[in-house]
């Protein structure tokens, strides 16, 4: 993996993202909201339960699959202030490393660091350092760069025919991140995160996260496939959703996913 695939890790947002939103229902027609609006809608989206997401990091090389890692986000969004603890384990289970995230409403987002088993606390790594052999980054899985400071409306676009606001984010100064900026596509009618790229200082692109597919479960939208590409190279990561409990509720389970968007 080259030095410029190296990057982020306890973001989606994300999941991401891998992360879960609920979106609203569409309002028709409605004056523009601000970047920060677009944000802040975003942010209103996640769950305000608390929540255990289990999935998997599914990694597409050159020389075929990697082994898969497993990802478990425990989140508690509705608290101040915001916890989210994101746990790596092989395919056999062993837990390898845990990045925690803390975030209050004023000041910068407090990150806690384990590794090996059992989970030891070390020094925080780079957030553009790549997980494992993934193409994802503690950056990307945090989904750090939707709280960057004054967000910029700077188009509409699509993504997978769904029209979009794209919004253009710089990196706070001082910050140590391999992103110089990132461009963001939010959905016009879900308000939700669809795509991230990443550019260095020089304007290259780093990094491009996008959203696979949705589920509707419940009145609730849900990040079921999320997929990252670095550059330059070939490989590629997945993250899937295979579960997921909500207040101590198990919403998702094998076999009653459905209703793709």
């Amino acid at each position: 993996m080259s030095d410029c695939v190296k990057v982020l890790a306890s973001a989606v947002a994300v999941f991401l993202c891998g992360v879960l939103c609920q979106a609203d229902e569409p309002a028709g027609d409605a004056p523009q909201p601000s970047a920060d609006e677009l944000l802040r809608g975003v942010w209103s989206r996640f769950p305000s339960e608390p929540i255990l997401i289990s999935g998997e990091l599914l990694v597409r090389g050159r020389r075929g699959s990697e082994p898969a890692l497993r990802l478990d986000l425990k989140a508690d969004w509705g608290k101040n202030p915001v916890l989210a603890a994101y746990t790596i384990s092989d395919d056999t289970g062993v837990v390898l490393e845990r990045m925690t995230v803390t975030r209050r409403a004023a000041g910068a987002p407090e990150y806690l660091y384990e590794r090996g088993n059992p989970l030891k606390q070390e020094t925080t790594p780079d957030l553009a350092a790549t997980i494992g052999r993934t193409d994802l980054s503690w950056m990307d899985l945090t989904l750090s760069f939707l709280w960057w400071p004054r967000p910029e409306i700077t188009g509409t676009d699509e993504v997978k025919g769904r029209e979009c606001y794209v919004i253009t984010v710089n990196a706070p100064p001082g910050s140590d991140t391999q992103y110089a900026r990132v461009l963001l596509w939010i959905d016009r009618e879900l308000g939700m995160f669809l795509q991230a790229e990443g550019y260095d200082a020089s304007g290259e692109r780093v990094r491009r996260l996008w959203i696979q597919s949705l589920k509707k479960i419940s009145e609730r939208w849900m990040i079921k496939d999320l997929e990252v590409q670095a550059y330059p190279g070939m490989g590629r990561t997945k993250l899937l959703v295979r579960s997921l409990k909500v207040g101590g509720t198990e919403t998702v389970e094998p076999g009653v996913l459905e209703g793709d968007r």
